[in-house]
């Protein structure tokens, strides 16, 4: 009888025991969802590109670098948005579902950096404006669009610089001995160059 009666009463003891440690274990928070910080995407165009997130708290930085296939093979760019997600209130609790808005905006693009300056998600959509990614630094095309007007600037600056000659020729006072050489390509120069000077 009395093992039986001892076996009773340690049952309600191991109950009371561990019901604190489960209690405890509900207490503890349950683990945040990592935030993605880096990925893939493609744009409508077909541009493949890699992202990364620099910064978790405060001012953070999406940085865009791209790679145009099929009609544009070998065209790169790159481009940076910035941003204070963490001042948008569901942000906290939500990023994962923020970055996925915000990925998913570039990939209905056809050229990632080009398009809105503002990338606004639905779950920050009233958020403040500084909680949305801005479009900060892009780089790439315009390098290319930089070097054309400055040739192009060269290429009339030579082509203006004809008439000034001719100019200089005019109020110089040989330009009647210019105009004889036009005219009197013989052997008879002196002669032809009077005439020239005579009549002109």
């Amino acid at each position: 009888m009395w093992p039986h009666r001892c076996h009773l009463l340690f049952i309600p003891l191991l109950l009371l025991l561990s019901a604190p440690q489960t209690a405890g274990k509900k207490k503890s928070p349950a683990a945040k969802p990592a935030v993605p910080t880096s990925g893939e995407l493609n744009t409508k165009d077909g541009h493949s590109c890699t992202w990364e997130v620099a910064g978790t708290e405060g001012p953070v930085t999406l940085k865009l670098s791209c790679s145009a296939q099929g009609e544009e093979p070998g065209r790169a760019y790159e481009c940076q948005f910035t941003g204070q997600p963490d001042l948008c209130p569901p942000y906290k609790d939500k990023a994962t579902q923020y970055w996925k808005q915000v990925v998913g905006k570039l990939r209905k693009r056809n050229d990632a950096c080009e398009g809105e300056k503002v990338l606004k998600t639905r779950l920050c959509k009233k958020g403040p404006a500084q909680s949305h990614m801005r479009l900060a630094e892009r780089s790439g095309e315009e390098k290319t669009e930089a070097v054309a007007p400055t040739l192009m600037g060269k290429e009339a600056g030579e082509g203006e610089k004809e008439p000034l000659l001719e100019d200089m020729m005019m109020n110089d006072g040989n330009a009647g001995d210019a105009e004889s050489v036009n005219f009197c390509a013989d052997g008879s120069l002196q002669v032809c160059s009077f005439f020239a000077k005579f009549f002109g």
